[in-house]
């Protein structure tokens, strides 16, 4: 059975537009503005200091993992993937889930109410952020990312699927596999595994 990892934040939620939205308000309090509209983050887009950005996601993270919708047919096609017999690993480095005190606890609930919530179905989920390390530890046999560096280190052991956003536009390997959507990532998912086995 192939071992998929799938990320959540950029991948199975529009992390990028949430930034941009969210980041806009909180950048307007502070007199600031659009900097880098292909930033990684509202750190990047707006220019936050490491204090600002912090602060930012401490006032923002909780309803965004609570009400951020689940990207369009994310649902429908990660069924579709475990009933053809693929093994499906959340692997996420989502802010505090990998501590281990309160705030950990409380993130880590949140993020399977939110998954449960939305009807994403999936095998296991881990919380880290070395997701290299993870992914190794656990045989993953392909990843689904969206952030550059990890993309980027991952496709030296393993094919990643890379979830289009304007921060990832540039990256190119031949074991990097760019998608736009989720009828895409089973697509795709489908062609690589089709492929390793010829």
């Amino acid at each position: 059975m192939k071992k998929i990892g799938i990320d959540i934040d950029g991948v199975l939620t529009d992390v990028y537009n949430w930034y941009l939205i969210n980041g806009k308000k909180y950048a307007d309090s502070l007199g600031k503005s659009l900097v880098n509209e292909k930033g990684y983050d509202a750190k990047e887009m707006y220019d936050l200091t490491n204090e600002e950005f912090t602060d930012f996601i401490d006032k923002t993270i909780w309803d965004y993992s609570k009400d951020e919708p689940a990207r369009k047919d994310a649902k429908e096609m990660l069924e579709k993937l475990l009933d053809n017999n693929y093994e499906l690993i959340i692997i996420t480095a989502r802010y505090k889930a990998d501590k281990d005190n309160e705030n950990g606890k409380k993130m880590r609930e949140c993020v399977k109410n939110w998954l449960n919530n939305n009807g994403l179905k999936y095998s296991n989920i881990i919380f880290s952020d070395d997701k290299t390390k993870i992914c190794k530890d656990n045989s993953i046999d392909l990843m689904i990312e969206d952030k550059p560096d990890t993309i980027i280190n991952l496709s030296n052991y393993i094919p990643v699927i890379c979830f289009n956003a304007p921060y990832n536009e540039n990256i190119e390997s031949k074991n990097i596999y760019r998608v736009f959507n989720w009828n895409e990532v089973y697509d795709q998912i489908n062609d690589i595994f089709e492929h390793f086995n010829n």
